[in-house]
């Protein structure tokens, strides 16, 4: 449950950087935009610009050229307040619009946002979408160092075996060694296992997580192989891993046999070419189809006997 919290968490940081950038580039880029028409001059004015200048010219050309008689002081009095009051209106009025204007969101700034947004979109969230399989495999590890723990610890208090060479009577899995039951190794642990759900890796779709280890088990429950040959003196064998393993012949009665003159490798029907291999020493290892030929000979034996759910 630990680690599908982790994957979740992970998930939701990487959707919330993609958010985060979006806003911050649509931020920038409007900040940009206002800027850019601040500095853009008289070349770009307004028609509430135009007009304005206009009435301002009108006011010069009032005192300019009105030249009222001196005898007549109140008449020129009351023409002056006149000018200033439909004046102080007029500028009033289209400051206002002019400020309006300067104030909008165009069609144009508009169009860039939706560009920059588009852009972000086609660019940077393709770029974290590799992350949610990177989380998974990550997941799938985890998994693997938890059943290699449980392994140890049942050989622990069973003379140093694994269930795979204890009989059923001791609560081994030993008689099911020759049976496609591969879930029978796995139930054999189960007072080690807290929960039968950390035997399904995530990005198996073909798989879904068994919700005890009675009823509701079986091989359809489990994404990982039993290496029914594995022991703790040898550290280097395989104990678990992967069930897209594939020798290029076949299982022969639920059982993989893998050699070193084989074509050892990986399906791509989890982890794309790849895998993850769990050694008998509890420590796992994520390798390719490459790096697994090279595994099977530092076990130091012909043939390692996998059951494969």
């Amino acid at each position: 449950m630990h680690f599908y919290l982790v994957h979740s968490i992970m998930s939701a940081f990487s959707s919330l950087v993609a958010i985060a950038g979006i806003t911050i580039l649509v931020a920038a880029t409007i900040i940009a935009l206002r800027l850019l028409r601040k500095r853009s001059g008289r070349g770009h004015l307004t028609v509430f610009d135009r007009l304005l200048d206009q009435v301002q010219g009108h006011r010069t050309e009032i005192f300019g050229n009105h030249r009222p008689p001196s005898y007549s002081i109140k008449a020129r009095a009351e023409l002056l307040a006149e000018t200033r009051l439909r004046l102080r209106k007029e500028k009033s009025f289209f400051s206002e619009r002019r400020e309006l204007k300067t104030t909008a969101f165009t069609l144009i700034e508009l169009i860039l946002v939706i560009a920059v947004v588009t852009l972000v979109t086609l660019v940077v969230i393709p770029r974290l979408r590799p992350a949610v399989p990177r989380v998974k495999k990550l997941t799938c590890t985890n998994h693997l160092k938890q059943v290699g723990l449980f392994f140890t610890l049942f050989a622990n208090d069973h003379g140093d075996k694994f269930p795979m060479e204890v009989s059923t009577n001791s609560g081994g899995s030993l008689e099911f060694v020759e049976t496609p039951k591969v879930f029978r190794h796995f139930q054999a642990l189960s007072n080690e296992m807290d929960n039968p759900k950390v035997l399904v890796c995530p990005t198996d779709n073909r798989r879904t997580p068994a919700t005890n280890f009675t009823s509701d088990f079986s091989n359809s429950k489990i994404s990982y192989f039993v290496g029914v040959d594995a022991q703790p003196t040898n550290s280097t064998m395989f104990l678990s891993g992967d069930r897209n393993i594939t020798n290029g012949l076949g299982r022969n009665h639920g059982l993989l046999f893998l050699t070193t003159n084989q074509a050892v490798g990986w399906t791509k029907e989890i982890h794309g070419l790849s895998g993850n291999v769990g050694l008998a020493d509890g420590s796992v290892q994520g390798v390719t189809s490459s790096s697994l030929l090279q595994m099977l000979h530092e076990t130091g034996v012909a043939t390692n006997r996998i059951a494969v759910p």
